[in-house]
């Protein structure tokens, strides 16, 4: 503010009136109105926000994805081992079965 009590060139506002317009119209003027630098720290202060929170977005999902991916696989992958390892017990199991059952059989045939 300069002594007439107008703004001065060198700053930027949001009201260009002089101060008693402004108590009117219900907007708060101050002795420091904001400046070219400070909309400057502003914008670059949100935009670095806005960025971070983008970025922290993009890494849930990404991490999300990932994580659904790595399950998937890892569940396909214990599901076929299980299924190798239940078939091989299972041959094993029937072929011991059917081994015993072929030695009854030869048995009961060299006694008679």
């Amino acid at each position: 503010m300069n002594d007439e009590g107008k703004l001065s060139d060198d700053v930027a506002t949001w009201n260009l009136a002089d101060e008693d317009s402004n108590v009117e119209h219900g907007v708060q003027q101050t002795d420091h109105p904001i400046t070219p630098v400070q909309v400057g720290n502003l914008m670059r202060v949100a935009g670095r926000q806005a960025g971070r929170q983008a970025g922290r977005q993009a890494g849930r999902q990404a991490g999300r994805q990932a994580g659904r991916q790595a399950g998937r696989q890892a569940g396909r992958q214990a599901g076929r081992q299980a299924g190798r390892q239940a078939g091989r017990q299972a041959g094993r199991q029937a072929g011991r079965q059917a081994g015993r059952q072929a030695d009854r059989q030869t048995d009961r045939q060299t006694d008679r």
